[in-house]
């Protein structure tokens, strides 16, 4: 990165000061003055302006000088004149320079500039002079706000203790007014401590610099106040009519000074503490007053976050547990402050609490910073993609705009998978899709179909193998059919069938990526070499050289040696549930789902292949898939009205094949169907205290019960009809003595649930979108990311659910209870059902998938149509 730059990281780690005051964001956009320029206006440094002249002086443009062309307070960087550099193509690209690596040379000089430069000034000559009389440590002022209209006269001798109220100026007349017709403001000054007073005093030894003697002034304001304050709210506890002597107790409250009791003979009652006075809202005034009392430890836990002073690990999506106690956090030039008192890690609230909060949190602020114009779309791609939008960007900006489309800058999922084509040359591209459209004897032509778009949606016809060979072709040309008057000519090829296809090695794909990010397209030997090393399996080839999945042996040595799948050490929800399913991340859920459940296939090149499903290790381009979306919600009660306090999935046997033993056995829904009949005991943790209160949360308690009672109780899974993807007609019977089986479930009987549970088959599951329509808690468990998984929050809108199934008996422990619904959280529940179902009004319309279509073509059209020679020929 060249010098002067600002990284993400940096800007993340200025992320508070979209939230300082104006005075913290001009200290981040401040540059140093140049020795003339500090000597000519005695101050150190100024915020930037546009034409103010500067010299950088650190970094790769070290001495270089010029005039400020743009100051960009927003992303914490300047431009500055003749500071650029030039592309492949022939254009000139100015570089931003962070303000502190520059050097102001000739200032600006406007009214305004004039005004912080005397302030500033004035400022450093009151430091000055206060420098100048020693160090003194002031008793604080007193300012008095007095009625206007009442005069003020005083004699000689109180002139020395009255003095205007200024926090700017060291000398003033008498009297200071504040605003026009208002009080007037009168500043009360008692004798410096160290300095005569007007009776000839001396006062206190202490001498502190200008600076700090505000501070102890103010210190002392505080303490005096606090003890003002404990005698008037403690009075009453202290007895009516008691002396004053009795009120400072050296042993605590009922005995004096002297240990003596009221009559003074010493052999009273045992030292008792009063409780303190409460006020509304939980704490005391007592406690708010000396915090340190014993008796305001045990207030102070009532009243604090329950999850103050933990700390939960998060290591690839998942969020382990128990929390640890967290490091005490010091503020900032408070090195010696004392920390907050201990929290109790054994009594710490249940973990799902914890996810829930911030999950609503994370939630309300993306939707809060999303763009609201077409600018502040256009800044916000620019910013995170760092390159132009493509040609057309801002006309889709309005249109979704206009179609209350919510989620307008959360790409960045597609962005990923559209990256690696952008490396790769536009006439390689057409080539490519050429052979995907029309070449009989490439893998994959016969599982595709094609859909034209021309004369601004005039044309709209399909071709190619599966070309009506089920519904997705009419779904294609619906969903595209409102849309192709904003797009080029073009022609999209799908595959018909549920699963993705494209895939690329790691270090093919970093190749790619990498081309990309520097704006230059890879020569044809690059473009066509896989990097494929054979080394490892295909699916391990597939992942990053650093991913867990390549450190661990192939996938046939561990099936021949029995290492399939263990429990896991550490106890964990999913956080981020797109990075809780990636494979490369988690090798140990590769044997346990029928996707993954072979070595993989072998990594080859990129091909614009358009696909309803994809795993994080694809390259395919992914679609929001239009199966089942119009299916019947049918009857769905209100969550109180429901019949079944249980969790519900039916489901046919697809997803795995099952003429392979490992699959019977290990793949993921007959694993789900086994829940049902499993035995033993599980350790779960109970919140059985929990109330309505947040700050009343906890504490967990560990429970033993058994897993029979509680699946009898939670789970009602079955498959439906006859065993699917099995030939051998006696390993079907066999598989199908094993579960339970039942006909089909309308809608209507399966709203009567209050959960209900959704899981991977051969790819996506087409049903989550009537299941997130009804009022039942969805929980899912899945590998696949969808589309719209960057605008969807778990635990705010449905619970995600690890793919070895192993969070499914604690989450339902918290939300149902033990057998006996003790420690339930049903209106929390109900909470996240009511959530999923209004997201799914919001944000999973026809017009948003239409929305989500519109700008994948948008980036489709310019991957395939730039110029060989100009790779930003297409660029908005």
């Amino acid at each position: 990165m060249a010098a002067g730059v600002v990284s993400i990281s940096q800007r993340k780690a200025h992320k508070a000061h979209f939230a300082a005051p104006s005075s913290e964001r001009r200290k981040i956009m401040s540059a140093s003055l140049s020795k003339e320029l500090r000597a000519e206006y005695n101050t150190r440094s100024l915020p930037v302006r546009r034409d103010d002249e500067v010299k950088i002086v650190r970094g790769t443009y070290k001495g270089r000088e010029g005039r400020i062309v743009t100051s960009q307070r927003k992303h914490f960087r300047i431009f500055v004149e003749g500071v650029s550099r030039d592309k492949g193509n022939g254009a000139t690209v100015p570089i931003p320079v962070h303000p502190s690596n520059v050097q102001l040379t000739k200032l600006k000089l406007d009214k305004d500039r004039k005004a912080t430069l005397a302030r500033k000034a004035g400022k450093a000559s009151e430091d000055a002079e206060m420098k100048a009389q020693g160090l003194k440590l002031p008793v604080p002022e007193w300012l008095c706000s007095m009625p206007s209209s009442l005069p003020l006269r005083s004699p000689p001798l109180l002139d020395q203790y009255y003095a205007p109220f200024s926090r700017r100026s060291s000398t003033a007349s008498l009297y200071s007014l504040g605003s026009p017709g208002g009080p007037r403001r009168l500043s009360i000054r008692t004798p410096t401590l160290g300095t005569p007073s007007p009776s000839g005093n001396v006062g206190g030894l202490l001498r502190l610099r200008g600076r700090w003697r505000k501070v102890a002034a103010g210190v002392s304001l505080v303490l005096v106040v606090a003890a003002l304050l404990y005698v008037a709210t403690d009075s009453k506890s202290l007895g009516e009519g008691r002396s004053a002597g009795r009120f400072m107790r050296a042993g605590g409250f009922g005995l004096d000074y002297m240990g003596r009791d009221d009559d003074g003979s010493g052999d009273g009652q045992p030292q008792q503490r009063l409780a303190p006075v409460s006020l509304a809202g939980g704490t005391s005034r007592l406690c708010l007053l000396i915090p340190w009392r014993r008796e305001c430890e045990d207030e102070a836990r009532r009243t604090r976050d329950p999850f103050e002073g933990l700390a939960f690990r998060e290591v690839d999506g998942h969020l382990l547990y128990p929390a640890q106690l967290a490091r005490p956090r010091m503020l900032p030039g408070r090195p010696n402050e004392k920390p907050p008192p201990p929290v109790d890690v054994e009594r710490q609230p249940h973990p799902i609490h914890h996810l829930v909060r911030q999950g609503r949190k994370e939630w309300k602020a993306k939707v809060a910073r999303q763009s609201k114009t077409v600018q502040s779309a256009i800044d916000e791609y620019e910013r995170r993609y760092k390159r132009r939008p493509p040609r057309g960007f801002q006309d889709w900006v309005k249109f979704a705009l206009d179609n209350d489309f919510v989620m307008i800058d959360e790409f960045d999922d597609m962005m990923r998978r559209v990256e690696p084509f952008l490396a790769v040359k536009p006439s390689t591209l057409v080539q490519r899709h050429q052979k995907i459209q029309f070449d009989q004897d490439f893998w994959i032509q016969d599982k595709t179909f094609t859909i034209e778009l021309k004369r601004r949606g005039a044309h709209v016809e399909a071709h190619g193998p599966m070309n009506g060979a089920n519904e997705r072709t009419e779904q294609m040309i619906e969903l595209l059919g409102g849309i192709a008057k904003f797009l080029p000519d073009m022609n999209v090829t799908f595959t018909g069938h549920d699963v993705p296809w494209i895939v690329q090695s790691g270090e093919a794909r970093q190749r790619h990526i990498d081309a990309a990010r520097a704006g230059e397209l890879l020569s044809d030997e690059e473009a066509e070499d896989p990097l494929d090393s054979w080394e490892f399996d295909g699916w391990a080839q597939i992942c990053p050289p650093d991913s867990p999945l390549r450190r661990v042996p192939a996938y046939d040595d561990r099936i021949r040696t029995g290492r399939i799948y263990s429990e896991p050490k550490e106890r964990s929800f999913i956080k981020d549930h797109v990075a809780a399913a990636d494979l490369c991340r988690h090798p140990e859920t590769q044997a346990i789902h029928g996707f993954t459940a072979w070595p993989g296939p072998r990594p080859g090149h990129l091909y614009p292949l358009f696909v309803s499903s994809m795993t994080s290790m694809h390259s395919d381009l992914l679609t929001p898939p239009l199966d089942q979306y119009n299916r019947s919600l049918g009857h769905d009660p209100e969550w109180k009205d429901k019949k079944y306090d249980a969790v519900v999935w039916r489901g046919t046997t697809t997803g795995a094949d099952l003429n392979l033993e490992h699959m019977r056995k290990w793949s993921q829904r007959p694993r789900l169907c086994r829940l049902p009949f499993e035995s033993g005991k599980v350790v779960l943790p109970m919140a059985y205290t929990d109330s309505t209160d947040p700050l009343s949360y906890g504490p967990v308690t560990s429970e033993t019960l058994r897993k029979q009672a509680l699946a009898q109780e939670w789970f009602d899974f079955r498959f439906l009809g006859k065993p699917q993807q099995c030939g051998d007609p006696e390993v079907c019977a066999e598989f199908e003595k094993d579960f339970l089986w039942d006909e089909w479930m309308t809608p209507d009987e399966q709203n009567e649930y209050k959960y209900v549970i959704d899981v991977d088959g051969n790819g996506w599951s087409g049903r989550f979108h009537r299941l997130m329509s009804s009022n039942s808690l969805v929980l899912k468990s899945t590998i696949f990311p969808e589309w719209y998984s960057e605008m969807i929050q778990p635990w705010v809108h449905y619970v995600p659910i690890a793919t070895d199934y192993s969070d499914l008996w604690t989450t339902m422990a918290f939300f149902m209870g033990d057998e006996n619904g003790k420690g339930a959280h049903d209106e929390l529940a109900e909470e996240i059902a009511a959530e999923g179902k209004r997201w799914t009004e919001t944000h999973w319309r026809h017009i948003d998938m239409e929305i989500y279509m519109y700008r994948l073509l948008l980036e489709y059209a310019r991957m395939m149509n730039r110029d060989d020679e100009n790779p930003t020929s297409w660029d908005m």
